[in-house]
């Protein structure tokens, strides 16, 4: 991998992203080019982006971060990078992060990922998964003495996806906004059998997961759960197990209940959104943004 392209993905949160970049800028591995797709932020992010002679920039309006990474990934392609490093504004990677994933490149084509934890607490970000066994915190993954995890990535954090990797299954998908669009791209690599590695030793520095299991959603956690439940569908269809309609179907149902049994605020209201996220799913409604999904608006506030 000649020529890396470091595609970020950013709104409104113009001192995270000269965080990111800084850090991509000081890594060890030589990155060919830096892409900022930029997602119509109003905190004068575009001011500063433009003032940056060494980042390329593409400004367009807000669709989330499916559609940002979908658009970064094309572009990176076309200028005829050899790989995409993809990650969010809000995280940014170890020194040596890109190094350690290059390390691993002569296993072929292959996507590579970084450990994504928590700085301040070393918890892993996202959980990882080794031989049946849950992974919650940079210890029990140093514990293993193992070089990478096979079989187990957290994508768009830190993922260094060849070109050719693209160009065979396809970028993700533009349309589903947030919370999903990453899980249903791990499961496309998955079924044209690519194969995804973690490397222990690369990192990058990721916030907690915002969502706490059995808790009462907040409004900032319902609208997202729209998109993850509905996005739910595509990722049935890409796990490639049969039946995609049926187990969506289940999920949605287990998930109601889980609603009935848990929630606490705006209980009926979060049935009815969920209800909407199945019906759109099913009907292939995606590429909605937040404030034209009627359901959604009891969680936005008035100015949506």
């Amino acid at each position: 991998m000649n020529r890396v392209c470091a595609v970020v993905v950013t709104y409104n949160r113009k001192d995270l992203l000269e965080r990111c970049i800084n850090a991509v800028r000081s890594q060890t591995a030589s990155v060919g080019g830096i892409l900022v797709v930029n997602n119509g932020s109003t905190d004068g992010t575009g001011d500063w982006l433009d003032s940056q002679k060494d980042i390329r920039t593409i400004h367009q309006g807000n669709v989330g971060g499916s559609g940002g990474f979908n658009r970064g990934a094309i572009e990176a392609v076309k200028l005829g990078y050899d790989a995409v490093w993809m990650m969010d504004d809000d995280g940014y990677p170890d020194s040596s992060a890109l190094e350690e994933l290059l390390k691993f490149s002569n296993l072929g084509s292959c996507v590579l990922n970084s450990v994504v934890v928590d700085k301040e607490s070393m918890k892993l970000s996202f959980p990882l998964w080794n031989l049946g066994e849950r992974l919650n915190h940079y210890e029990d993954v140093s514990v293993l003495h193992q070089d990478c995890i096979l079989g187990v990535i957290n994508p768009f954090n830190g993922t260094l996806i060849p070109s050719k990797i693209i160009e065979l299954i396809g970028p993700p998908y533009g349309d589903m906004f947030i919370w999903g669009d990453e899980v249903e791209y791990f499961f496309r690599m998955r079924k044209f059998s690519v194969p995804v590695v973690t490397v222990t030793k690369s990192l990058l520095f990721h916030p907690l997961a915002k969502e706490v299991e059995g808790e009462d959603w907040t409004d900032g956690i319902s609208w997202r759960k729209y998109y993850s439940t509905r996005n739910r569908y595509r990722v049935f269809k890409a796990m490639n197990l049969g039946l995609p309609g049926i187990r969506f179907t289940k999920f949605v149902a287990l998930l109601m209940l889980e609603i009935l049994s848990i929630q606490k605020s705006k209980r009926f209201s979060k049935l009815v959104m969920i209800f909407g996220a199945y019906v759109h799913a099913i009907m292939g409604n995606y590429g909605l943004l937040p404030a034209e999904v009627w359901c959604l608006k009891p969680f936005l506030g008035k100015k949506n």
